[in-house]
């Protein structure tokens, strides 16, 4: 009957949802008991938005941010990180994620989001993954400082990223 096939999608939903936040929690409860860190208080608020949108992750890779996020949520060292963050983070996808990684990655290690252009293994240059940025950009991942298209140029002995 409706009746049952009704009870039956929601059970299975929930199940679902419930495997999600164990696994998300299991991580969680394992790299802290690594680190031995001090515990700081969550407050409810936080937590049940929390427990809200990861109950939906199902991807390992993201199961394994959230976790890093409830981790440094929960650990005095840890940074702490708004709900308004969470809710940006629900609606991130594992390509959206890896680009993002790779874009701070990237930043940490040159100062700008850009790589060494992969179809060209003679000489070195510079490529900007420009879909990559415009994807990460329409998340409110990134902002770009300035509204000119980069550009990578040589002036006198040093690179200028941007055209100025």
């Amino acid at each position: 009957s409706l009746r049952d096939r009704a009870g039956k999608r929601l059970l299975s939903q929930e199940v679902f949802r419930q495997a999600n936040l164990e696994s998300i929690l299991a991580q969680t409860i394992e790299e802290a008991d690594a680190r031995n860190a001090e515990p700081r208080p969550i407050g409810p608020d936080w937590m049940h938005a929390f427990l809200d949108y990861a109950q939906h992750v199902s991807h390992e890779d993201l199961q394994t941010i959230w976790a890093r996020i409830l981790k440094g949520q929960a650990t005095k060292d840890g940074p702490a990180v708004s709900k308004a963050t969470l809710e940006a983070l629900r609606l991130i996808e594992p390509d959206q994620a890896r680009m993002f990684e790779r874009a701070a990655c990237l930043f940490l290690a040159t100062g700008q989001i850009m790589d060494v252009d992969p179809e060209d293994d003679q000489d070195i240059g510079f490529y900007v993954y420009m879909p990559e940025v415009m994807a990460l950009e329409d998340l409110g991942l990134l902002k770009r400082m300035r509204d000119i298209e980069p550009n990578l140029e040589f002036h006198g002995s040093m690179f200028s990223f941007w055209n100025q």
